[in-house]
């Protein structure tokens, strides 16, 4: 398992330091490959779904889709669950590069059309890599969103996933 992409929030949140710069707030999530993933209830646990016979893990609090494969079953499970999608700005930029950002966009329209919370991220490997939420809503235009929505999905529903941690 590589380096986890970091997990951003919108600056409607206090916190000193990128804030400040108008950045968000940064957190290095716990990923979890499959039934065997640890979840560790002080991080942010992201899920990996690469492909769309995956098996997701018993917990988690985002799910990362990274080919854009849609499965409605584990798309409606999300969202029964209270949890979210995580678009990750690496994997879209991926997508584009591969040639497949129609398959992205129609993964953002399948998750629109059954109301799966999401949150949108930078996918940064570092710290120094984070997006400003403005880049982010940016890229979340491309697949359709409005930059309200993106933004709201980095506070909003990135907050409900954290109350919902006891954070």
């Amino acid at each position: 398992m590589g380096t986890s992409p970091f997990f951003d929030l919108d600056v409607r949140f206090e916190w000193d330091g990128y804030s400040q710069e108008g950045y968000s707030k940064v957190f290095v999530p716990n990923a979890l490959e499959g039934k065997s993933g640890r979840y560790d209830p002080a991080k942010v646990n992201i899920a990996l779904f690469s492909n769309t016979k995956a098996v997701l893990p018993d917990r988690f609090d985002m799910v990362n889709f990274s080919g854009f494969g849609v499965n409605v079953d584990v798309l409606s499970l999300i969202r029964d669950k209270e949890k979210a999608v995580e678009f990750c700005l690496a994997d879209v930029r991926k997508a584009v590069l591969s040639g497949r950002i129609s398959q992205a966009q129609f993964f953002s329209n399948v998750v629109r059309s059954y109301k799966v919370p999401y949150v949108f991220t930078s996918g940064a490997a570092s710290i120094y890599e984070v997006k400003s939420p403005k880049e982010i809503a940016f890229v979340g235009e491309m697949l359709g969103f409005t930059q309200r929505q993106v933004l709201s999905s980095m506070s909003m529903t990135a907050e409900m996933l954290l109350s919902n941690k006891g954070w």
